[in-house]
């Protein structure tokens, strides 16, 4: 048994010399990838399994392995003797593993763990890093009040450390969930003072992601033309990078844009070929988003059935996820699905549920949206009062909402109701 544990160590030494050479030939290590995982299997459990693992770990991270980076965590979890700070530092690897895998409630048990273990060690920047981490999970389940003061929390540390790329990771962040709430001009200025720190000081993964942030920002605040700029920037960044979820994210977006602008053979390409490459990533949060974009564009070619079948798989994984936002939005249009296939009373169902989902979020905007729908259906089943009634409510929640640029919707509801009222005024005349 010694002797087999000397070849197997051998075997992983030789696979450890390939992923940390400099430069790293990242299409080498990918074609012997099937080896590593074999190494990795029957590598003997002791102390250098530590040092395998991480020497894996940039390239799992930058193919989207996500599963494989959280699997292989546990293992040296459940078998090294190891410190509690090396213990942390597999807790935060594998929690974030978890969060792109889209399981909160691993991710959480793992983050609060390693709290624990930095709150007793009194490592202040392990603290404010696991802070930021944890208001990742938590605001896509709709726990907004105690994300944001976290990522405050984070913020205030990183600012007296004097570090600027934390703080800049942390605007991000704060980018995020001031859009969840719908407050696209303050995530646009968060987006924009990170940016800022990642040109400076940032490395060219960090600027990839931040321009492609930027992307998303333009994009929300109507700036199609810098929009499109920034996307193409990114795109030719990851691939430089060979950041293979990067690249993913981007064509992804190119097929959302795709559909915008009636393409729609060139956006289903695109959008099916992301589907096949989230799915082999295990990623089922961005096979939703697929699943949804895929949705939008067979309502768009009348293929009413296909549209609901694709927009409740999404809705459903966004409600396995607690990521009411998405499901609320998803959940919406599969109401407008049914709306626009003449099944009102089954999108009277599903409005009410996203309109419950949103209240969740207290999110004024897409009740608003919600209450449009809800009197949209309501005027085809004849019954006009209540029509009346959610078209008003839509208003009240768009003016409510005004900051996160409602004018349209606002202008639209009351020029629905405008004509519903000219109806039944015209019809008492009658």
């Amino acid at each position: 048994m010694t002797l087999l544990n000397s070849v197997q160590k051998l075997h992983r030494n030789h696979y450890i010399a390939l992923l940390t050479q400099e430069p790293t030939d990242w299409a080498q290590v990918g074609a012997a990838y099937g080896q590593i995982q074999r190494a990795w299997t029957i590598s003997p459990a002791d102390h250098d399994l530590l040092d395998f693992f991480w020497a894996v770990h940039s390239y799992q991270k930058q193919q989207g392995f996500w599963p494989d980076i959280s699997a292989w965590a546990e293992r040296c979890l459940d078998t090294l003797s190891i410190d509690d700070s090396a213990r942390a530092k597999l807790l935060l690897a594998s929690a974030n593993a978890y969060r792109e895998q889209d399981c909160p409630d691993e991710a959480l048990g793992h983050y609060n763990t390693c709290l624990e273990i930095y709150t007793r060690l009194g490592d202040d920047k392990g603290i404010a890093n696991v802070y930021h981490q944890i208001a990742l999970v938590l605001y896509p389940q709709g726990k907004v009040d105690r994300a944001h003061q976290l990522l405050t929390q984070s913020l205030g540390f990183w600012q007296e450390a004097d570090d600027p790329l934390r703080m800049a990771e942390v605007l991000r962040s704060l980018s995020q969930l001031a859009e969840y709430r719908g407050f696209y001009a303050e995530s646009a200025q968060y987006v924009k003072m990170s940016h800022d720190l990642f040109v400076q000081f940032g490395s060219p993964s960090e600027l990839a992601n931040s321009t492609k942030r930027m992307y998303e920002t333009a994009l929300l605040t109507g700036d199609l033309a810098r929009a499109k700029s920034y996307l193409a920037e990114s795109l030719e960044f990851f691939d430089e990078l060979g950041d293979v979820p990067g690249i993913t994210n981007c064509l992804h977006e190119l097929g959302r844009q795709a559909r915008k602008d009636g393409d729609f053979t060139l956006a289903r390409a695109l959008l099916e070929s992301c589907l096949q490459s989230y799915r082999r990533m295990n990623n089922p949060g961005s096979s939703a988003s697929c699943l949804y974009q895929l949705a939008l564009i067979a309502r768009e070619e009348k293929d009413f059935s296909k549209a609901c079948e694709y927009l409740e798989q999404a809705r459903q994984t966004y409600a396995a996820q607690g990521n009411i936002g998405k499901y609320a939005v998803s959940t919406r249009e599969l109401g407008e699905t049914h709306l626009a296939g003449g099944s009102y009373e089954a999108a009277r169902e599903i409005f009410l549920q996203a309109l419950d989902a949103h209240a969740q979020i207290d999110h004024d905007k897409g009740s608003g949206l919600d209450h449009l729908g809800l009197a949209r259906v309501a005027k085809q089943l004849g019954d006009i009062v209540t029509a009346q009634e959610h078209y008003r409510e839509s208003i009240r929640r768009f003016v409510s909402a005004s900051q996160t640029n409602s004018s349209v919707e606002i202008e639209t509801a009351q020029r629905e109701l405008q004509e519903i009222e000219g109806l039944q005024t015209y019809g008492k005349m009658g």
